[in-house]
């Protein structure tokens, strides 16, 4: 699979009703074979007491904007173990993006762990957080490396 990562240029900076520090919120685009093939948004906590990305992850045909029907999302918390991740898929309804119709149907915390589109998308997950340089960089408990993306805006969470 030949994939390459393109950066959104901004982050969001995001209040948490369980910390002070808040959350920074990053989104990037994924191509597969040179289509649009994945979106996903990673917030990351602003502080280093319990590291975990939360990712929401949509893949599937990005490039046709009439349907909704072939593109699949799951939502994911990634932490550190050791010098590789765990993942743990989560419910829709920890993903912000979760009411968001485009970024398709969403897979279940128990879908079955064979299940193809899991596999797939679970796949996408660990692309992700091999390659942005923001969510590898906090998971590897370091200061993210947000170069290239300004925080725009505060929202409330």
């Amino acid at each position: 699979m030949s994939c390459s990562l393109e950066l959104a240029a901004s982050t969001a900076r995001l209040n948490c009703s369980c910390c002070t520090a808040g959350m920074t919120s990053v989104c990037g685009f994924i191509s597969k074979e040179g289509r649009p093939y994945s979106v996903y948004y990673a917030l990351i906590h602003n502080t280093q007491k319990d590291i975990f990305v939360r990712l929401s992850v949509s893949a599937g045909e990005w490039w046709n904007h009439k349907s909704y029907l072939n593109r699949h999302a799951i939502c994911v918390d990634v932490t550190p173990s050791g010098k590789t991740w765990r993942m743990s898929v989560r419910e829709r309804i920890y993903s912000p993006q979760q009411n968001f119709a485009p970024f398709g149907r969403w897979l279940a915390a128990k879908t079955d762990q064979n299940d193809p589109l899991l596999q797939e998308l679970l796949e996408v997950a660990g692309f992700i957080v091999n390659h942005d340089p923001a969510v590898l960089t906090y998971l590897s408990r370091r200061n993210p490396d947000y170069t290239g993306r300004e925080v725009q805006r505060f929202m409330q969470n």
